[in-house]
């Protein structure tokens, strides 16, 4: 069967069975109005493997976790390099920034009816970073927590690190009602890898502190919130459920639009999206993200030794048609030199590589590789960020075959690539990244270093970028920060490992009822501030 041919049916499979959902959502009556209390929303969940926060860092939770999850800080929508205080109404950072001292509000409750306190602070941070899910690497500078009192904790960090109060405002850091989870089988110390039993009642119910709740989460199918009447803030909930349909295809997403049987679509390609722009009762938002698609090379491949010669992966980086990319599937997005978006401090002072067809030949040459070689590339068989890799992978297989690399392309169901790509077996793969907090250390963390939890998927070796890192997250000097961060993302562009294809646009497809629509730069889309006119 066809790849094309492939595609239309599970296009097709996707719609009926979108169409479905949909009839489950609104009855009978599609029309925009039919449940004008309800918001529903379409996007793909294929990553949401559990509403645990301490066991799953997932892009499609971005969006989700603002109903039920709120954390210490937040960053300022109109400026994303300033913080603002959420549940922690201040904080004082020691002058060696060796610690943090937050002070909590003391009007917040949970969904569970319980008022918030320090040690509440303290259990949602220790079980996170005990549990060592995909979170934990975050927190991997907290050395000790202390409750002070209860609306005073203190943060002991391993060494210095400008940067932490930032990182406190990632979602998977939301604080939850310690005694229920405690109640429900929870741990948080040292053992908590191994006696943490919390995660199947985590996924049916959320005691948070947000202004929505879980009523009902069934995977690769839906999540429906509803409003929490124990929420502490001012501002009323807008709807009565508000709904994720987990619907993959951008095809199908945009005829649910323009049905009126979902209210907003997350995950529309450039191409759907030109179509829509003079659709009836449909608008489409599009606007510069912070989000992050890149390729990955394996330095350590035993499949393909080659990938282990700086110059075969620098010639790789050369030979690929950034441009005709860019033009093909994100409206002529931009493209930071490395894995480190534009807009975060150095990426915008690093230039990066242009295409050089004759140049990547010149260096496969003199690696010896000027006939080439084979690569079987497993990638997720998904839209992300409006760009279906899928097209994607072609378009680079294409750009690839000009230095004589024969690609073979193996899109895979997603939960099946992930498992390959952590546990290191991919020679070859694209990924993808977006911001949970305003640091360039967001991406240097795991991206530019050699400890770094993706860097050692790909057996990276950047000699001195660890302590290049150190020195930066030590420093309370921005114009030495900013200095600090230009030189290891050039040493991540040099060293190509992992080479930045596109920031994509966010687009955003909306029933033209609502109001209060909007690009986040943390969750994908600004849920809490909608309304229906």
């Amino acid at each position: 069967m066809s790849r094309t041919l492939q595609s239309r049916l599970a296009a097709l499979v996707g719609l009926v069975l979108a169409l479905c959902l949909s009839g489950c959502m609104v009855g009978s009556d599609s029309s925009p109005t039919a449940s004008s209390k309800d918001l529903r929303i379409a996007v793909n969940l294929a990553d949401m493997a559990s509403l645990d926060l301490a066991r799953v860092s997932a892009d499609a939770m971005l969006a989700v976790v603002p109903l039920f999850g709120q954390t210490l800080v937040s960053v300022d929508p109109d400026d994303v390099t300033q913080l603002e205080p959420l549940l922690a109404e201040s904080w004082e950072v020691s002058d060696d920034a060796s610690s943090v001292t937050f002070t909590l509000r003391q009007d917040v409750t949970f969904s569970t009816g319980r008022p918030m306190t320090a040690e509440d602070v303290k259990f949602s941070f220790d079980r996170v970073k005990n549990i060592q899910g995909a979170p934990s690497d975050k927190l991997q500078s907290v050395s000790e927590i202390t409750v002070v009192d209860d609306h005073t904790v203190r943060f002991d960090l391993v060494a210095p690190d400008s940067g932490f109060v930032a990182s406190t405002a990632t979602l998977f850091f939301a604080i939850m009602d310690s005694q229920e989870v405690i109640a429900q089988g929870g741990a948080s110390d040292a053992d908590a890898v191994s006696t943490d039993d919390a995660q199947s009642f985590l996924d049916a119910n959320t005691v948070g502190t947000g202004p929505y709740q879980l009523r009902d989460w069934r995977r690769n199918e839906q999540a429906v919130f509803e409003p929490n009447p124990e929420y502490w803030g001012d501002e009323e909930p807008a709807f009565e459920t508000i709904t994720f349909a987990d619907i993959r295809e951008p095809a199908t997403q945009a005829q649910l639009v323009q049905r009126g049987d979902v209210d907003v679509a997350l995950d529309i390609d450039a191409d759907t999206a030109a179509g829509l722009q003079s659709s009836s009762g449909a608008e489409v938002l599009t606007t510069p993200s912070f989000n992050l698609i890149y390729m990955a090379l394996n330095n350590g491949s035993a499949d393909v030794p080659a990938f282990g010669d700086l110059r075969v992966r620098q010639a790789v980086q050369k030979v690929i048609d950034y441009d005709g990319i860019s033009q093909a599937f994100t409206q002529d997005s931009p493209r930071p030199a490395a894995a480190v978006p534009l807009g975060f401090l150095g990426a915008d002072d690093v230039e990066p590589v242009d295409t050089d067809v004759e140049g990547a030949r010149a260096l496969m040459a003199e690696a010896g590789y000027e006939d080439g070689f084979d690569v079987q590339v497993s990638f997720a068989n998904v839209v992300q960020y409006g760009v279906p890799l899928n097209a994607l992978w072609e378009k680079l297989a294409s750009d690839l075959a000009q230095i004589n690399i024969d690609l073979t392309l193996q899109p895979t169901e997603f939960d099946s690539w992930i498992e390959a790509y952590r546990a290191g077996d991919l020679p070859m793969t694209s990924s993808f990244y977006g911001p949970d907090f305003f640091d360039t250390s967001m991406f240097i963390d795991p991206l530019g270093r050699n400890d770094g939890v993706v860097a050692q998927r790909v057996d990276m070796d950047i000699p001195g970028n660890q302590a290049l890192f150190d020195e930066y997250k030590a420093s309370t000097d921005q114009t030495l920060r900013e200095e600090l961060a230009t030189q290891m993302i050039t040493a991540m562009r040099d060293d190509a490992s992992i080479i930045a294809i596109v920031q994509p646009k966010k687009i955003i497809v909306h029933r033209d009822d609502l109001s209060g629509v909007a690009y986040s730069p943390t969750s994908n889309v600004t849920v809490l501030d909608i309304s229906r006119s």
